[in-house]
């Protein structure tokens, strides 16, 4: 490659650099924590300020995620493991066979009581058979949970991953009451079927329409051909004293992602507290698409049985309740928050329905998770529990910090002394190389933790057993004395390149097979030591060479000190 050309790559990469972390060094090294604080207030709170100081908040939260985020062990906050308690699984799955046996076509069972010998062995036989894959389908089933709680807390990055070994991994960094954090995450959770109250929603916006208009969210029409509407009201979780709600009936909030990505109230919605169908009879659920209209429907289907000594199955519970109410919204509610209320259409007979609306593929696809997740009744427990305060995280900070600049010292050191100037221009390479990671790392949203400077400094090594590499090469062709110092580079850099390939070709599918198979620490380790090393071979191949080419053609060095 041309001189020239390099000339330009090099400068663009740094400028793009400084556009990577210009936001990262104003937050962490010039900003006040005062400032930094007004990115934990609600929609709601900002909603209240003046315009100034909601333009001021709005720029600061549109900054923060051009910000490279920290994680737990850097900034503090709460790391929970979490697996489904077996007893109480055990529990629920006893419960539940016991009612099969009782309802079943075997008279033999049916008179039988809980405690016969017999009766006992078939239930445990059962769960026996069985457990495994409920324990699969309830960790399955408390992940979904879990991940739609996690965003009540304001933390920049939640983490929550379901490892291999049946376990849930929490991580909720920054997070400034862990206690609470942990008793909201760890709870069991309900996903219910339940009816909205349109004659009390009707009421509450024809009183209020004329007077109080800022108690009104949104109002649209709903057709009698079952068009989706919004009837939605803004109360702030207070009904006005002068409104009486009718018994039986609750206010629950609708909830969407603002343009950071973070949950905020969309409206309330009247709904009533009596639950049509529970989300355990729920069998499978899945985004569609219609082949006419090109929209996003959510397709489901329930379980043909009785469970928990229900009277009717879930088929039949769902054919009845679509059938008594005919073009009214029926509105699915997990954990108290309503994610979707469609128009009944008509009676749906034989378990199966489609949920329509204007879904993106993103919601269709985070409705039916939530719809497959049903009513999990097995509780959680807490294997594990982290709590990091800030002054351990600064601490941590400055002692990876520390280690880094160590590293970086000794390097720079030896490569200065062994190599003389074309060390002095591979230290230059390789402070390049630590930007660039950083840059790299800030665009692809990635979080920097602790094994993750861990994963830096390693990368600084190997990218100096590239320069060790090249340098060595040239010296190499220098001792034969039948080439010119021009030669001798550009064979050195050439030889050099597949045996530098092949080393970080290696380490690069090892952090590959950790970033896939790893979770938690380790992950962060690879993701980290998988950017650094991309960019060292960049830095080596490329960057080094530029500045050996240019110090060469600017001083005139017909010989490079190697």
């Amino acid at each position: 490659m041309k001189f020239k050309l390099r000339t330009v790559v090099v400068i663009l990469t740094l400028l793009l650099c400084w556009w990577g972390l210009k936001d990262t060094i104003d937050w962490y090294f010039l900003m006040p924590e005062s400032e930094k604080d007004l990115i934990g207030l609600s929609m709601e709170e900002i909603d209240a300020l003046s315009t100034n100081q909601k333009a001021k908040v709005l720029a600061l939260k549109e900054k923060r995620k051009k910000v490279l985020n920290l994680g737990l062990d850097l900034q503090g906050g709460l790391y929970l493991v979490l697996a489904v308690d077996d007893k109480s699984l055990t529990e629920d799955l006893v419960s539940r066979y016991s009612a099969d046996l009782r309802a079943s076509t075997n008279s033999a069972y049916r008179t039988m009581s809980a405690t016969n010998p017999a009766f006992m062995r078939e239930v445990a036989k059962r769960v026996d058979e069985s457990f495994s894959r409920e324990m699969d389908l309830a960790i399955t089933s408390a992940y979904e949970k879990i991940k739609n709680r996690v965003d009540q807390f304001g933390v920049s990055e939640p983490l929550v991953e379901m490892g291999n070994d049946q376990r849930i991994y929490v991580s909720l960094a920054g997070i400034k009451d862990p206690q609470a954090a942990e008793e909201i995450v760890s709870k069991a959770g309900r996903l219910t079927f339940q009816l909205v109250d349109e004659e009390t929603m009707k009421a509450f916006i024809d009183k209020y329409a004329g007077t109080r208009p800022e108690l009104l969210a949104r109002i649209e029409h709903k057709s009698r051909r079952g068009n989706s509407v919004e009837l939605l009201v803004n109360v702030n979780g207070e009904i006005p004293a002068d409104f009486a709600l009718p018994e039986g009936t609750g206010l629950y909030w609708i909830w969407e992602r603002d343009q950071f990505g973070g949950a905020k109230k969309k409206g309330g919605i009247f709904l009533k507290k009596e639950i049509l169908l529970d989300g355990k009879y729920v069998k499978h659920a899945q985004p569609s698409f219609d082949q006419y209209s090109s929209k996003v429907h959510v397709s489901f289907t329930l379980k043909d049985e009785k469970l928990d000594g229900d009277k009717e199955s879930g088929v039949d519970q769902f054919a009845r309740v679509t059938g008594e109410n005919v073009e009214k919204q029926m509105a699915i509610v997990l954990d108290g928050k309503v994610q979707s209320h469609p128009v009944i259409k008509g009676r749906i007979p034989g378990g199966s329905g489609q949920i329509t609306g204007d879904f993106s593929p993103e919601e269709a696809k985070n409705l039916s998770a939530i719809l497959n997740a049903g009513s999990f009744k097995a509780s959680l427990k807490v294997e594990e529990k982290r709590s990091v305060g800030p002054s351990l995280g600064r601490d941590s900070i400055m002692a990876g910090v520390q280690a880094a600049l160590i590293g970086f010292v000794m390097i720079v050191v030896f490569m200065a002394v062994y190599y003389k100037y074309s060390g002095f221009l591979s230290n230059i390479a390789l402070l390049l190389n630590f930007v660039i990671a950083l840059a790299v790392m800030t665009q692809l949203q990635a979080t920097l933790t602790m094994p993750g400077i861990g994963g830096l400094i390693l990368m600084l090594g190997m990218a100096v057993d590239a320069n060790v590499l090249i340098f060595e090469r040239i010296r190499e062709e220098m001792r034969r004395g039948d080439v010119t110092m021009r030669v001798a580079i550009d064979k050195g850099f050439g030889r050099a390149f597949m045996t530098i390939f092949d080393s970080n070709l290696t380490t690069l599918l090892s952090a590959l097979v950790m970033m896939q198979m790893g979770s938690g620490m380790v992950k962060g380790f690879a993701v980290t030591l998988f950017i650094g090393i991309l960019t060292s071979m960049f830095t080596a191949l490329f960057i080094t060479r530029y500045l050996v080419d240019g110090s060469m053609s600017l001083f005139k060095i017909k010989r490079l000190p190697v």
